[in-house]
């Protein structure tokens, strides 16, 4: 399945990026979230790499695009779930602590669809 999570603004990154808001997008596999990537236009090089935590940053408009895609819209909660099932597929101990940091997966430069803004 893919999934997006809240939208959270970025105010720093709006004169750049043309987008204030920004979600997660996730799914279930990192081939099943690089097709519907792929499908929503953003470049394989926005993907970024994390043991538990891999997704793409997404702005607002791709997210309204992804839910109509079918993806399905998770709260906090559930995203820490999903990511705790990641951790528990992999093995992988990690050290206590939040499972979203603050600021983390931060989007940064183009890299876009054309049309979305940028």
């Amino acid at each position: 399945m893919i999934y997006v999570d809240r939208l959270v603004p970025y105010p720093h990154l709006h004169r750049r990026t043309g987008h204030l808001h920004w979600c997660h997008l996730l799914a279930d596999s990192r081939d099943e979230l690089h097709d519907f990537a792929a499908r929503l236009g953003v470049e394989r090089r926005r993907f970024q790499e994390h043991e538990v935590k891999w997704h793409y940053d997404i702005p607002e408009v791709l997210r309204a695009r992804a839910c109509a895609l079918g993806a399905t819209t998770l709260d906090l909660r559930a995203v820490a779930a999903l990511l705790r099932a990641r951790r528990a597929a992999t093995g992988l101990v990690l050290p206590a602590g939040p499972v979203l940091p603050a600021g983390s997966g931060l989007p940064v430069g183009s890299g876009l669809p054309a049309g979305s803004g940028t």
